[in-house]
């Protein structure tokens, strides 16, 4: 089997030749900038992260693989270079936003053939409530009844509308193959981006059965490959939580994963 590691900062270490493709993945958020909060107060990157170490142990048999950052790590933003990279439309903003934006430039100077940005969501604090007993009979949070009554809550798969139409066009065929993989492991997609029960302005659904949106996102923006971003779960919902945190699930996912990007590179 090829074995095939890579980060920014020490390369790659091949068992054999290189393969073809390359795709670069993207552990969302960062120890400084923690991301969403679960129900027992665990923050998004660490979900990220786990879900980011078992499809790099997967995947990696198979396809070149570059990381943004390393497991508990911040995105490296000291190279200069990077900011070659971003494309022109984003670089007035590359100062202030260095560490969203190296994300999608790392994977342009990669010249990768995928970029795949990893996320685990969550709702408004205005329809979260205290849970007594929510983490082994300590506090925490869970999602108000209102809000569960009114929505499903699981997986997405967002796009960026704004891409060039043969970029949109791939990025959308990896993400139906992908939801085909999500709904095999017996995944729903989630409906709530609708605002303004959701804070997202610019969600929007193009395939809701799929789980499938378009979502104005820089780190989609400055990628100029194939990509998608996915929030794996929701974290600030009991039963989602307790989904997405168990190991076995995360073994399946990245195997689902696996079958997705075989599907993606093999057929026109």
């Amino acid at each position: 089997m090829k074995l095939i590691l890579c980060t920014i900062a020490i390369g790659c270490v091949f068992s054999s030749s290189a393969p073809a493709e390359t795709i670069v993945i993207d552990s969302g958020h960062e120890p400084s900038n923690g991301g969403a909060t679960g129900v027992c107060q665990q923050k998004e990157f660490t979900y990220n992260d786990d879900v980011v170490a078992a499809l790099r142990a997967v995947l990696g048999k198979k396809y070149k693989i570059v990381l943004t950052r390393e497991k508990d790590q911040e995105v490296e933003i000291s190279n200069p270079k990077l900011a070659d990279f971003v494309p022109a439309a984003e670089k007035q903003k590359w100062e202030k936003r260095k560490p969203l934006f190296a994300r999608g430039a790392i994977a342009n100077q990669q010249k990768a053939d995928f970029f795949l940005s990893i996320h685990h969501d969550s709702v408004s604090a205005k329809w979260q409530q205290e849970e007594p007993t929510a983490c082994a009979g300590k506090p925490g949070h869970k999602i108000s009844a209102e809000l569960k009554k009114k929505y499903q809550f699981g997986y997405n798969i967002f796009l960026n509308p704004d891409s060039p139409k043969p970029v949109f066009e791939k990025s959308m065929k990896f993400a139906r193959l992908l939801a085909g993989q999500m709904k095999e492991l017996g995944r729903i997609p989630s409906t709530y981006h609708v605002f303004p029960d959701d804070d997202c302005k610019s969600c929007k659904p193009i395939d809701p059965a799929l789980g499938i949106w378009s979502h104005d996102l820089a780190i989609l923006r400055t990628a100029t490959m194939p990509a998608v971003l996915v929030e794996i779960g929701v974290i600030a919902d009991q039963e989602d939580e307790k989904k997405v945190s168990d190991p076995a699930f995360r073994q399946k996912l990245a195997v689902g994963f696996e079958k997705a990007f075989q599907r993606f590179f093999k057929t026109p």
